[in-house]
């Protein structure tokens, strides 16, 4: 049995009588259609918010006609209570902080509990609609029902609960600020998946696990040392700048001890630049990685290594350590350069820079090779897919 859950089911209620739906807004619905429609589900069930409450002399007709008719099961939340979880805490608290705008949200201690309170209204509903004796995948989606996994873990412990987050994650100095953040994190700590975006938005769900809960974890480390190394030899036969363009985290207690390293070793140079950019400073990063004759990314460790694909994407080949998530991007030879030291690096530079033909064969190769293994519809293939593994 897969139970799909979220804010809205995918129709509201129009009227009663007559019977009449009409189709909810917003691509989940549509996505989410295309996965039960290609997976052939046998047993099934979405539940979530009509759109509006009805009389409790209606419901049970209008529960029995979309649940017969669509497998549908609708969660019937009071008016007051869902204005002040919707509008209030959803759209007034999460949704500015989670795309970075703490001036604009509003932190109100009722609106908290009335996103508490809803969430509760959740469980209680999928628990109705449960059978303890089969097996359950449960899929919640998004920002409204944070807390939802932890408390299903809590009562159905055996459950497989995934959860996809459909906005951006915030940077942990944003996060911090919202004052219910352990229980947020705790919340989606209940699930066995939790689907972001991007690679950045779950470093920064990461690095928040480890600044609010302290839980540990490894992130990419960049060898700036090896960098400048590289660019040193360069610069023996072509005249060139180095930009070390980058962000060390504020809960990271390395990371200013890094740069001030960085400075030091590259104090005496005038055509080396490193720039300790504020968070989401996309724009400059972007425009950067344009303007870049040949791309670093040098790491000693790695997840995935988003900013190789970013500057793939803008037709740049990348040299890039064979570790991690970097060797999955990079086609030694094809779209890019696989390296294990800095002199490897400064050769493979000199080489890019000496033959304008092969930067743009190499460009045209990494833009093409996002394109079809790396952007959002294949990230969103790749889910449905193992969503599909799961329930078979």
């Amino acid at each position: 049995m897969l139970i799909i859950v979220s804010n809205r089911l995918p129709i509201s209620i129009k009227s009663i009588d007559p019977i009449e739906f009409q189709k909810s807004p917003g691509g989940l619905v549509s996505a989410i259609e295309t996965f039960i429609k290609k997976a052939s589900l046998s047993s099934w069930l979405w539940i979530g918010w009509p759109g509006t409450s009805l009389p409790k002399r209606e419901m049970q007709r209008i529960n029995a006609h979309l649940f017969q008719e669509h497998n549908y099961v609708p969660v019937y939340v009071p008016e007051k209570l869902m204005e002040k979880f919707y509008n209030g805490f959803c759209n007034r608290t999460l949704w500015p902080l989670f795309h970075s705008m703490p001036a604009l949200t509003t932190y109100e201690k009722t609106a908290w509990e009335s996103y508490l309170e809803v969430n509760k209204i959740f469980l209680e509903a999928i628990l109705e609609n449960t059978q303890t004796d089969k097996e359950i995948y449960i899929w919640i989606h998004d920002y409204h029902l944070m807390l939802l996994p932890g408390m299903i873990r809590n009562v159905l412990p055996e459950a497989k609960v995934g959860f996809f987050l459909h906005i951006p994650f915030p940077p942990p100095e944003v996060f911090a600020q919202l004052p219910w953040r352990r229980e947020l994190l705790e919340g989606l700590l209940g699930a066995d998946l939790i689907g972001f975006h991007t690679y950045e938005y779950t470093i920064n769900f990461l690095r928040s696990l480890s600044r609010v809960l302290g839980i540990d974890h490894t992130l990419g480390e960049f060898e700036h040392v090896g960098v400048y190394q590289a660019y040193k030899l360069v610069k023996n036969k072509y005249p060139c700048q180095l930009v070390l363009v980058g962000s060390y985290a504020s809960d990271d207690p390395e990371g200013e001890e890094v740069y001030r390293e960085v400075l030091n070793i590259t104090s005496d140079d005038k055509d080396v630049f490193v720039l300790n950019l504020p968070p989401n400073s996309h724009i400059e990063v972007n425009a950067f990685q344009r303007s870049a004759y040949v791309v670093f990314q040098k790491s000693i460790r790695e997840g995935f290594g988003l900013v190789v694909s970013e500057a793939m994407w803008k037709g740049k080949p990348v040299i890039g350590s064979n570790v991690g998530g970097i060797k999955r991007q990079i086609l030694d030879g094809i779209n890019g350069f696989l390296v294990d030291s800095s002199e490897g690096a400064a050769h493979r530079a000199r080489q890019l820079l000496a033959n304008k033909e092969l930067r743009d064969r190499m460009g045209f190769y990494a833009k093409e090779t996002v394109k079809h293994r790396f952007l959002i519809i294949r990230h969103l293939k790749d889910y449905i897919a193992l969503m599909h593994r799961m329930i078979n």
